[in-house]
C-alpha cells in the first residue's frame, strides 16, 4: 500500500494504484474474536469497501501458520499467517487485490511486529496483489480522518460489550439457546446500523436492543451472579 495525498492506494505488481473503495479491492479482517472482526468488516463496509473477516482458526489454519512461522511466535502470530494463506489457496479470485488489515503501534508484539513480518512475508514470498493495512496518525489513519477513527472506536466498544453480553447469555440465561438466538438476530441489527445498511443509527439500535435483551429470563440477577467472583 502506498500513501498518496493523505489517502491510501493499493499498489499492484505492474504499478497500477487502486483506491481501497474499488470494487476489485477485499479487505480481510484477522481473527481478533469474533465481535472485534465483525464489528471491523462491518465499519469498513460502512465506509465504501468491500470487507471480509476471517473464520474462528481450526488445526488446519494453525498448522499452515506453523508451515510458515518459526514455530517461536506466540500462538496468534502463527493463527494470523495461517488464516492469510488459507484464505489466499481457497479463496481468493484471481483479479481480485486483498488487503490484509493490521494494526499499528509500538511494541515487541501483535501490533508492533505482525505487520512488519507480513510485509517481509508477503515480500519474500512474492504473493502478488496481496498488501498490509495499518491505520496510525502516520499515515493519516489511511486518508479516512478522525471522524472515521472515532466511530471505530465506538464499534470497538460496542463489540466489547456485546461479547461480556453474550458470555453471559450463555451462563445464567433460563433458555440459553432462546436468548442466543434473540441476541444473534441483534447483532446482526447493529452490524447493519455500523454498515450503514439500516436507516436505524447505531445508538438507537443499541437502545432497542438493550431493552430486548432486558426482557430475557435468568437464573440469576446480573449482580448477583458475579458476586461469587
Amino acid at each position: 500500500t502506498v500513501l498518496k495525498n493523505n489517502k491510501i492506494f493499493v499498489q499492484t505488481a505492474n504499478g497500477t494504484k487502486y483506491s481501497l473503495t474499488n470494487k476489485k479491492v477485499n479487505v480481510l479482517i484477522p481473527t481478533m474474536g469474533r465481535m472485534i472482526s465483525e464489528s471491523f468488516a462491518a465499519t469498513f463496509k460502512g465506509l465504501g469497501i468491500n470487507a471480509i473477516e476471517l473464520p474462528d482458526s481450526d488445526m488446519k489454519i494453525l498448522n499452515r501458520g506453523r508451515a510458515n512461522t518459526t514455530c517461536k511466535e506466540c500462538l496468534p502470530m502463527l493463527l494470523t499467517t495461517g488464516g492469510l494463506l488459507n484464505y489466499i489457496d481457497e479463496k481468493k479470485k484471481k483479479d481480485e487485490i486483498l488487503v490484509y488489515f493490521m494494526p499499528a503501534s509500538s511494541g515487541p508484539c501483535r501490533f508492533g511486529q505482525y505487520n512488519v513480518y507480513l510485509r517481509n512475508f508477503i515480500k519474500n514470498n512474492k504473493l502478488e496483489n496481496v498488501a498490509v493495512l495499518t491505520l496510525s496518525d502516520k499515515n493519516n489513519y489511511a486518508g479516512f480522518g478522525i471522524k472515521a477513527m472515532k466511530a471505530t472506536w465506538k464499534t470497538l466498544m460496542v463489540a466489547d460489550a456485546m461479547t461480556d453480553i453474550r458470555n453471559t447469555l450463555r451462563a445464567i440465561a433460563k433458555d440459553p439457546k432462546s436468548a442466543i438466538e434473540i441476541f444473534e438476530k441483534e447483532w446482526i441489527k447493529m452490524k447493519n446500523s455500523i454498515a450503514k445498511k439500516s436507516n436505524i443509527s447505531l445508538k438507537k439500535q443499541i437502545l432497542k436492543s438493550s431493552l430486548i435483551f432486558k426482557k430475557i429470563p435468568l437464573n440469576d440477577a446480573f449482580e448477583e451472579f458475579f458476586e461469587d467472583f
